[in-house]
């Protein structure tokens, strides 16, 4: 688990120049893609932070190249996303992660 945390303070720095604590794991997945002539298996991880410092998303510019652009979302973002699931990156994965999110996490934070 120290080796997850650990590469997500260090990713989210390299790739957005964000400081942050207090990162913790808040939930993960396997899935499975079906490929001509292959199985692709992946496994994803979902981290909530608080920032060090506030930042200014509006024009926001990353510091590495995999990531092309940052937004927070608060609880009611969320809500409204799951509504139109054809806007979330991979649904397949990622629905029943919101849903976990909104329904058992209890954050001190009020925007992730």
């Amino acid at each position: 688990m120290r080796v997850f945390l650990e590469a997500s303070y260090r990713e989210l720095k390299e790739e957005t120049g964000i400081d942050a604590d207090n990162i913790d794991l808040i939930s993960h997945a396997t899935y499975t893609d079906v490929i001509p002539s292959a199985l692709k298996t992946s496994v994803g991880f979902v981290f909530q932070a608080r920032l060090k410092k506030p930042i200014q998303y509006e024009g926001y510019e990353m510091q590495g190249n995999e990531i092309a652009y940052v937004k927070p979302f608060t609880r009611p973002d969320l809500v409204r996303l799951l509504e139109n699931p054809e806007q979330i990156y991979r649904p397949d994965f990622n629905v029943g992660a919101i849903n976990f999110w909104l329904n058992y996490m209890k954050s001190p934070f009020d925007v992730w």
